[in-house]
């Protein structure tokens, strides 16, 4: 009997395709919730062959991968120019990150030259393998919660084998998490408007794709759509008129700044921003407008700014 209690996800960069980095739990540990593991998805294709009776005609194994939804709190290092434990994560995710010491970490999209990740994930005696893992993430502010990036990682499968617990595994990259509330999070700003936040999402929408042909087995980013979403209390048409905006096709930055203390301070930013749609709802009796987004490119690259200071 195997406990779902008992789990550890380990994840470093993988420099070289094909060759496993191997992860390490005293500095690869990632402090996560892995819910709905996949360590082996088949795809089969079916015999189709003529026979004189009824049942099923067989199939054959074709390729496998593995899939894991791993979900971190959107947290800085706690030292100013001290890259996440996380970021190895998001690297894998078509972003570049760049150091500057002492001062910030910053994360953009790229296009080229990705970056791919190899994931070891235990439970309770069984290790699991996925190498050359990429991935798209998605970010949750919501009022009252803790901040996250969702992870959706594909890699290539793995041979399971029986492995013992590690017991070393450092969690100290990973700081304790602030609220998402008028306190932690000082600033929320759209279209030149700093409206009262309820929540945000933002998906980077990359289209990650299994390969497996002839002399090649991969996972690759293919395309990227970014797109998101905020619920907001609804303002007066003098205040703001979100409504004309949309019928003018008006792009306008987005911003967010979370935490106030040097080392947890995370700041996303986007340049473009287009609202789509507006649809209403109600939050403790007051009326909340519920925006749909598209962040577009100013100069390529740069529809997000994750920025750690």
């Amino acid at each position: 009997m195997k406990k779902m209690r008992n789990v550890l996800m380990l994840a470093k960069i993988q420099p070289t395709a094909g060759t496993d980095p191997v992860p390490a739990a005293a500095t690869n540990a990632i402090l996560c919730k892995v819910s709905n593991p996949k360590p082996l998805m088949a795809e089969f294709v079916q015999r189709n062959l003529d026979r004189p009776y009824f049942g099923n005609k067989g199939s054959v194994l074709a390729a496998q991968h593995a899939e894991f939804d791993i979900e971190v709190e959107l947290q800085g290092s706690g030292a100013p120019g001290a890259a996440p434990a996380w970021g190895v994560l998001l690297r894998a995710c078509a972003a570049a990150e760049t150091i500057t010491a002492d001062t910030s970490v910053k994360y953009n999209r790229i296009t080229n030259i990705l970056e791919a990740v190899a994931l070891y994930w235990f439970l309770d005696g069984i290790r699991f393998i996925a190498l050359g893992c990429r991935g798209n993430p998605s970010f949750t502010v919501n009022a009252k919660g803790i901040p996250i990036i969702s992870f959706k990682m594909i890699g290539l499968y793995g041979t399971p084998t029986d492995q013992t617990m590690p017991t070393d595994a450092d969690f100290s990259g990973f700081k304790q998490a602030l609220a998402v509330n008028k306190q932690n999070t000082p600033s929320f700003n759209l279209h030149g408007y700093a409206a009262c936040l309820e929540s945000l999402s933002i998906d980077f929408g990359n289209d990650v794709q299994y390969r497996n042909l002839v002399n090649c087995e991969s996972v690759e980013v293919v395309d990227s759509l970014m797109t998101g979403s905020a619920v907001i209390e609804l303002p007066s048409i003098a205040t703001k008129n979100y409504f004309a905006q949309i019928s003018t096709e008006v792009l306008g930055p987005l911003t967010l700044v979370h935490g106030t203390q040097a080392g947890y301070i995370v700041t996303l930013t986007a340049p473009k921003v287009k609202i789509k749609d507006i649809s209403m709802s109600e939050s403790q009796g007051i009326a909340m407008a519920n925006l749909t987004l598209d962040f577009e490119p100013d100069e390529g690259n740069d529809e997000l700014e994750l920025l750690l200071t």
